[in-house]
């Protein structure tokens, strides 16, 4: 972060933001995940928790653990039915989203199970604060074990992204996250009234993938290499760095999945009313050549 981007640092006091969290039975990490938020330079304002059938008490324990240092809302996800693992995922963080102030700024997306940097929603509200173009950021993560043990690696090594993505040109980042996912909520932050503007995901789409595509079209996608999480990989993961990572995951979708996938191509390419710029990339042609050309 540069001077200039400095100068805004100090804006981040101004802005309200919100933490929102999607929880399935996440007894077993939430304790260093909540320990990790109410430990954080900056807190939220609040925290939205869509609880998808917990049997664990994990919606009682979030409310009890930070209804101090923030109004929490505990909302239900109820019924997903005919739903993917993705779609279900996508619709509980929609929902959360949707659930928070009219007054926030800015939304934290966050996992149940990973572990925050102190500063990360500090960090993050100084790095969409300084720029009026940027909707959405989305960082680099260590990645940690079930035992909250370094693995020795990064996410964005994990994902092959390039550390030059801010200054590619738009039709590149296009063409590069529509062919695969380069943003993972866990690290992401975004401007509240976009993501309402935008809508939410499509069926059997991830709120992350939804959003950060809709970001990169208006040229407001920012890629931070700086670490804010430790990234969590385990067997229980309802969905993680495996899935949202492969590169023919939309592909095997349009076998497994294809009115989902339909539905999403549609979506993606009614986003270039909002910006022309991006129009010849998102026609239904370029979508798909985009998808399948890996």
């Amino acid at each position: 972060m540069g001077p200039s981007d400095m100068e805004n640092y100090g804006e981040q006091v101004n802005r309200r933001v919100a933490v929102v969290m999607a929880v399935r039975n996440g007894m077993k990490y939430l304790p260093e995940q909540l320990g990790s938020i109410v430990g954080q330079s900056c807190t939220p304002s609040e925290i939205a928790v869509v609880d998808d059938m917990s049997t664990d008490g994990s919606a009682e324990y979030i409310e009890v653990t930070c209804r101090e240092i923030a109004e929490v809302k505990v909302l239900s996800a109820g019924s997903h039915t005919g739903r993917s693992v993705n779609g279900r995922i996508g619709a509980n963080f929609a929902k959360g989203l949707r659930a928070t102030s009219p007054g926030t700024d800015l939304i934290a997306f966050c996992d149940q199970d990973d572990i925050w940097e102190p500063d990360r929603l500090e960090h993050q509200t100084a790095r969409l604060s300084c720029s009026a173009g940027r909707l959405m950021t989305t960082s680099d993560a260590e990645i940690i074990d079930g035992e909250s043990e370094p693995t020795g690696s990064r996410l964005w090594a994990q994902f092959g992204i390039r550390e030059d993505w801010n200054q590619l040109p738009l039709h590149d980042q296009i063409q590069r996250i529509l062919a695969q996912s380069v943003a993972v909520g866990a690290t992401s932050m975004i401007r509240r009234e976009f993501a309402l503007a935008v809508g939410d995901p499509p069926r059997g789409l991830l709120h992350d993938r939804w959003w950060s595509i809709a970001a990169a079209t208006h040229g407001g996608l920012d890629l931070d290499p700086t670490v804010t999480v430790k990234y969590r990989v385990h067997a229980g993961q309802a969905a993680g760095l495996a899935s949202n990572s492969r590169p023919s995951a939309m592909a095997l979708r349009l076998v497994r999945e294809p009115a989902d996938l339909v539905r999403q191509i549609v979506a993606i390419s009614a986003l270039r009313k909002a910006a022309p710029e991006a129009a010849k990339d998102l026609s239904y042609r370029s979508i798909v050549r985009a998808v399948l050309k890996r």
